[in-house]
């Protein structure tokens, strides 16, 4: 059978979540063997079964499905319990490594938030409420949630703590763990009014902006993707650390071979350097608004009061894309004298509380964003696409940037974080 007779796409993710899975069409339950993680043997048909082998079987006839259904070996990244440590994916690790097809094997954590999280998020809490294996003293419901803080970076999201809340204890141990630096929560098990309990426990708990119950449909379609409203981005791999070496992994040869391009193009640029040639680039450029410098695209437009202004209240300055509409907002608000980032973050809370609508969520007192620490929130405008704010105090003045991006989604991670790890401000 080849591509062109293949009835449907082959699914990238196969995530394992709670002992059930679709995949390729097929509905596939394999909470028996999760189940058996911890054992080294499972029953099947009234026999013990060494769990290794039973991985190996159930990988083979996955990859071997997706191979015969769309012509050729389909790499696989299959999602296991984000508790699992190296003990219990041992077995599925080995399993993977010996097939003929690559198969990754990561922490589902990582697939769920690239699937829920919009571009500009950078840390997010997944917490899982049912255990495969179950808790032995209460194999029926736990009495703890498994909680990991996944973070963004350059080679995708990883796995950054793990830890637990348990819904009976005081608000102030939940917050020990989903801090203020947490942008989003996103909830997952296999009983919905477990996992709408514990909706209504950390809402009340966090004062992150934003807490939702995960889509196990948005896993399997963009949890390779990163999120759904931005398919133009380019594809990134999820993973759980360091590249153990050794490791097939079905991208490495893309990756040289992009790199030996880029590699190409660079010594062709620096080439028609030496030969007086000039070569064409955006440029960035220093500027200044008040008493404020920050570096900005040199080619975007501005628009905005002229410095030295006489101006009371806030000053507003747009950097502007004039090709695709992406912007660039610099906003300096005068704050009182001895005003620090946590206060004005405590004031910010309670203004957006007392405003009770949806136009700005996902607050955070304190997030770590190109090398600064900066309180953060999402405003969604009338208009436009959602615009992503990061707030700096010092010295008697309140500096926000707010990122936006293009008319069609564009995104402008780059100019965002180049503009807000750039930013000084001068003394009055």
């Amino acid at each position: 059978m080849t591509s062109a007779d293949t009835p449907f796409a082959a699914d990238p993710v196969a995530d394992l979540a709670y002992g059930r899975t679709v995949i390729d069409g097929r509905d596939i339950t394999i909470g028996w063997l999760l189940a058996a993680a911890d054992a080294p043997t499972v029953v099947v048909d009234g026999a013990p079964q060494p769990v290794s082998a039973m991985w190996s079987a159930f990988l083979r006839d996955l990859t071997e499905y997706r191979a015969a259904c769309h012509g050729g070996p389909i790499p696989l990244v299959l999602g296991v319990p984000s508790a699992w440590g190296d003990v219990r994916r041992k077995a599925i690790e080995e399993a993977a490594a010996a097939m003929r097809c690559p198969v990754r094997v990561v922490a589902r954590s990582a697939l769920v938030a690239a699937a829920h999280a919009d571009v500009a998020l950078r840390r997010c809490a997944v917490v899982e409420t049912t255990h495969l294996p179950a808790h032995p003293e209460t194999p029926e419901r736990s009495s703890f949630w498994d909680v990991a803080i996944v973070i963004r970076t350059e080679y995708g999201w990883e796995v950054d703590e793990h830890g637990i809340v348990e819904p009976d204890r005081p608000e102030n141990d939940i917050c020990e763990l989903i801090d203020d630096s947490v942008e989003a929560v996103i909830i997952d098990g296999d009983d919905p009014e477990t996992v709408a309990h514990a909706v209504e426990v950390i809402t009340s708990a966090v004062v992150v902006g934003r807490v939702i119950v995960a889509d196990r449909g948005l896993v399997r379609d963009y949890g390779l993707r990163g999120a759904p409203d931005r398919p133009q981005l380019p594809a990134w791999t999820p993973t759980d650390g360091p590249e153990p070496r050794g490791r097939r992994w079905y991208r490495r040869w893309p990756v040289m071979a992009g790199l030996l391009i880029m590699v190409i193009v660079a010594l062709a640029g620096a080439l028609a350097a030496v030969r007086g040639g000039a070569v064409a680039g955006p440029s960035v450029e220093t500027v200044t608004v008040d008493r404020v410098l920050l570096m900005v695209p040199g080619q975007w437009q501005r628009t905005g009061p002229p410095d030295g202004a006489t101006r009371s209240g806030p000053r507003r300055t747009v950097f502007a894309d004039r090709t695709d509409g992406r912007r660039l907002l610099v906003v300096l608000s005068p704050v009182r004298a001895g005003a620090t980032q946590q206060s004005v973050a405590l004031s910010l809370r309670n203004r957006i509380r007392q405003r009770g609508d949806a136009v700005v969520t996902e607050f955070s007192a304190s997030t770590s964003y190109a090398g600064r620490d900066a309180i953060s929130y999402r405003e969604a405008p009338g208009s436009g696409s959602p615009i992503r704010w990061y707030v700096l105090v010092s010295d008697s003045l309140q500096v926000s940037i707010g990122c936006q991006g293009g008319d069609q989604g564009q995104s402008l991670d780059a100019e965002c974080a180049q503009a807000v790890s750039s930013v000084r401000i001068s003394p009055r």
